[in-house]
Order: C-alpha cells, then structure tokens, then sequence
C-alpha cells in the first residue's frame, strides 16, 4: 500500500463522514464564529438563507450579508479524492493572471480545524455579477468575439505537467496512460447496460476509441477550464465575462474546453463562428486542435454514458423520478454515440 493509500484510509477512519444535513448545520456554524472579509456575522445578521445546491462533493450555500452584500459559501467534506478548498483558490488565481475575471474570494479555510470531529474545506466568495449566459435570448457577435478571445488567451498557458499540479496527490500522469485506465473501466461497466447501443457497438467504439489515442500526439499541456457551460459564464449589462466554477481546471488539451463550446454553440450554428474568433484571437488554428476534438468528444460522451448507466448493481436501488431521470441521461449520451459513430439505433 502505497503513503498516500494508507494516509486517506487512515484519515477515513479518524473522521467520520457525516450526512449533507449536518455538514450544511456545521457549515452555517462556522459562518457565525468566522469573520469574511473582515466581518464578523453576529447571530442577529442574516445568515445562510438559501440551500443553491448539494452534490457529491460539496455542499453550496446563498448568503446574504448586510454590507458584503451575496456570497456563496461552498463546504467540501475532507477527503483526498474530493476538490479542496486550496485547490478552488489556486485555479481561480491563475484565471486571474491570465485577465479573466472571477468571483472575488473572500475566505478560504483548509486549516486542522474540526467542527464536532469533522475536518470543513470552505470556500466564501462574493456572487458573480449578472445573468448566466443560459439566460440570454440570444449570444451576440460583440460577446462571440469575446468570449473566444478569452478562452484564447486561457489556452495560451501552458504548464509543465498533465492534470492539476498544485493537488498534492497528483503525480502529473500521462494523459494516455489516464484515458487508458478510463477506457478499461468503460469497456467493464458499459457493454450489457445500453438500451439503444448493441454490445458488438459499444465494444467497436471503444476499440476504435482506443485506437485514436495511442496514435494521437499530445503536446504541451495548457490551463483548461474543463467544464464550460452556460451556467459557468455570467455575463453583465456592459458584457464583462465572469467565469465561475473551477473544480475541474487543470492542465490539458484545449479540446476539452472545445467539446463544451461545441456542445452549447453547435445547435445554434456559432460553433463555426466561434472557431474562427477564436483562432484570430490567438487560438491554435482548428487544423491543429481537430484530431485532439475528435478524440476528447468520443472519451467524454463514454465518460459521460458510463457515469450515468442504471442497469448496474451499485445503482439498482434507485427508484421513481431520479431513475427516470438517469434513463433520460443515458439514452441521451447512447444517442450521441450513436452520432459520432454513424451507428444505427436498435
């Protein structure tokens, strides 16, 4: 076992996972003792008002201050595995340096500090001014030209290893050697789960998937933002960009930023547009980043089918909406498989 394995097990062991519920308890506790930005809350200020959200990983809160006016407090149970605090701090400062905007972070806590025998990683930031692009009616070509220039200029940093150098588990993996690994565990868990897909399709795809990136070339990573949606670009009544949400920034191929904007921009036909601002903003040409698009929509939408696959022990006690839901997902992803492969649907 290596250091690292045994220091998680034995972290695990001496702090007790907890609920949503009670972190989010501890969590609203924390903000009552701690002063942000200088400001201590007294019991008597508003406090956190609104649950945005809990997932997996981290539990959000809205919170309203008299004077610092909405923050959202972001809480991640302690956890190797899971995105720190630190790690939040460390991606948005570099979208600082390369001149993006951000939400303005207020605290950062990833001290020893325990709430009731709990070790609470805390992110406080001020909300990010204006709407979230899914909002708008319609994307201009001032913003068009904008956004591809910032995302130009993000891509134009590069870094000396593959994945998130500032996590202190991170050993900087080959890229192939990562997707690799992944692909195993797609070609495990899919095959036999699809409704729409064949097993001889998915093993075909997967085989052909793999082939693509043993032969692919990858170069000098560069400063990604890996999640980039809508809902993770704010746009304000001047048309300034905010970009929120770095738990997936990391160091890779600029393809992976791309997927996302084709995936938003595609259906409205900009995608071509964008490509095009996007290289005369200092973008590699669409020559030069297409073979690395091709491969990273083929590794995602797997990625993507294999996260939300049903029919499988470990999700057959889930029931009702939620597993109808799920369904949706996943016929939505073997669909899109299905287009990238040119596959009949059965």
């Amino acid at each position: 076992m290596s250091l690292l394995r045994l220091k998680e097990t034995l972290t695990k062991a001496a702090f007790r996972p907890v609920s949503a519920r009670q972190l989010g308890a501890r969590l609203q506790e924390y903000l009552l003792h701690e002063p942000v930005a200088g400001h201590r809350v007294s019991p008597r200020t508003p406090g956190v008002i609104a649950k945005v959200g809990t997932g997996r990983n981290a539990i959000v809160r809205r919170w309203e201050h008299p004077e610092l006016g909405v923050l959202y407090a972001r809480a991640w149970p302690y956890d190797l595995r899971v995105r720190p605090a630190g790690e939040h701090r460390h991606a948005s400062e570099l979208f600082r340096e390369a001149c993006l905007r951000v939400p303005e972070l207020l605290l950062t806590d990833e001290s020893w500090r325990t709430l009731r025998r709990y070790r609470l990683a805390l992110v406080v930031e001020r909300a990010a001014p204006g709407q979230p692009a899914e909002d708008l009616d319609a994307i201009g070509l001032d913003l068009l030209k904008r956004w591809a220039g910032e995302l130009a200029q993000l891509h134009s940093r590069t870094g000396a290893r593959w994945g998130k150098p500032w996590c202190p588990e991170n050993e900087g993996e080959d890229p192939k050697e990562f997707w690799q690994g992944r692909l195993a565990k797609f070609r495990r868990r899919i095959p036999g789960n699809t409704n729409l897909l064949s097993d001889s399709q998915v093993v075909e795809g997967l085989k052909g998937t793999e082939h693509l990136l043993r032969s692919h070339r990858f170069e000098t990573p560069t400063l990604v933002h890996g999640d980039i949606n809508p809902d993770n670009l704010f746009i304000d009544e001047s048309g300034g960009i905010t970009w929120i949400d770095f738990g997936t920034v990391h160091y890779g191929l600029p393809a992976e930023d791309l997927v996302g904007v084709s995936k938003w921009l595609a259906p409205l036909g900009l995608f071509d547009e964008f490509a095009q601002e996007y290289r005369g903003a200092g973008g590699s040409p669409r020559d030069h980043w297409q073979p690395g698009f091709d491969l990273m929509q083929r590794l995602m939408a797997f990625e993507k089918l294999s996260s939300r696959i049903v029919k499988t022990t470990r999700r057959s006690h889930i029931q009702g909406k939620k597993r109808d839901r799920l369904l949706g997902e996943q016929e939505a992803y073997e669909r899109r498989l299905a287009e990238l492969f040119n596959w009949d649907i059965e």
